[in-house]
């Protein structure tokens, strides 16, 4: 199997790897879809959703194929909220028919990751301190 990852959060494309590489013990990384060999019997993709046109021409070339895109980030935050949602209203509502409606999903995100950079620049952010410091006199 040929196998291209390139997801919008770089975070995440090691872990993507790695669970391929536990699964497909004859995997064939590549670091650009133009290297699939043409007509490959089978290929996955895990990309961003930007420029998908050499991706779509993989897709159709391949025997089996897969590939899953995301055109943002905000996209893959909402699917995992929705997952976390439907396992806690299942697990408190073992007979909810909402489990059986709503794909299994995979929890691939730690405390929203992607956001961790701009959470990260914002505690070093004078003006929080400032503000946390005029709360208290409240």
């Amino acid at each position: 199997m040929s196998v291209f990852v390139d997801g919008h959060n770089s975070w995440l494309n090691e872990h993507v790897e790695s669970c391929v590489r536990s699964h497909v013990p004859r995997v064939i990384f590549v670091d650009d879809v133009a290297k699939i060999p043409a007509q490959a019997p089978a290929t996955f993709q895990f990309c961003s959703g930007y420029g998908l046109s050499p991706h779509f021409g993989v897709l159709n070339a391949s025997r089996t194929s897969l590939m899953n895109a995301y055109p943002n980030s905000d996209a893959l935050s909402r699917k995992d909220c929705l997952g976390k949602i439907v396992e806690y209203w299942a697990a408190k509502r073992p007979g909810s028919t909402l489990r059986k409606h709503v794909p299994a999903t995979a929890q691939l995100s730690l405390d929203y990751s992607e956001y961790v950079e701009e959470a990260l620049a914002a505690a070093d952010d004078l003006t929080l301190l400032s503000s946390l410091g005029q709360g208290g006199h409240r």
